[in-house]
C-alpha cells in the first residue's frame, strides 16, 4: 500500500468518525433557531480541532512508520487517481453548493443552511478521499 493510498484511507476514516458523530448530535440536540448558535459553533470547532488532530496524529505515524513513502515522487498513476477523485467531488460539492445557496434561502434559514453546506463539503471530502482509495484497490 502507498503512502498515497494510506493518507486517503486515513482521510475518509477521519471524515467519517468525526462527521458521524457531528450531525447525529446536531440532529439529537436540534439546531438553533436563530443566529450565531453557540453551541452549534462550539460543537463544529470541537469537531474541526478532533480532526486537525487526528489528522496531525495519522501524518506523524506514518512519518515514524513509513518514512520512505511518504517521500515518493507523484507519477501519472497517482495524478490520475487522485483527479478522478477531485472531479467526483467537485460535482458534488457544486451541485450541494447551489442547492444550499440559491434554494434554501427562500425555504430555510441560518443554521439549516450552515449546516446543509457543512454537510455538502464533509460529503464532497468523503467521495473524493474514498474515490482516491477505491481507485489505488482498483488499480493494484
Amino acid at each position: 500500500m502507498t503512502h498515497k493510498e494510506r493518507a486517503a484511507w486515513m482521510f475518509l476514516i477521519i471524515f467519517l468518525v468525526t462527521y458521524i458523530p457531528y450531525f447525529s448530535l446536531s440532529a439529537y440536540r436540534g439546531l438553533p433557531t436563530t443566529m450565531p448558535g453557540f453551541e452549534q459553533l462550539w460543537l463544529y470547532g470541537i469537531t474541526a480541532v478532533i480532526q486537525m488532530v487526528l489528522i496531525g496524529l495519522g501524518y506523524a505515524w506514518f512519518a515514524l512508520r513509513h518514512r520512505a513513502d511518504m517521500r515518493a515522487p507523484t507519477d501519472e498513476r497517482d495524478r490520475a487517481i487522485e483527479l478522478k477523485g477531485i472531479r467526483s467531488a467537485y460535482y458534488v460539492l457544486l451541485t450541494g453548493a447551489i442547492f444550499a445557496g440559491i434554494y434554501l434561502p427562500f425555504v430555510k434559514n441560518g443554521w439549516d443552511i450552515v449546516q446543509t453546506m457543512i454537510f455538502v463539503i464533509g460529503l464532497a471530502q468523503v467521495i473524493h478521499f474514498g474515490m482516491v482509495a477505491l481507485g489505488y484497490r482498483r488499480s493494484a
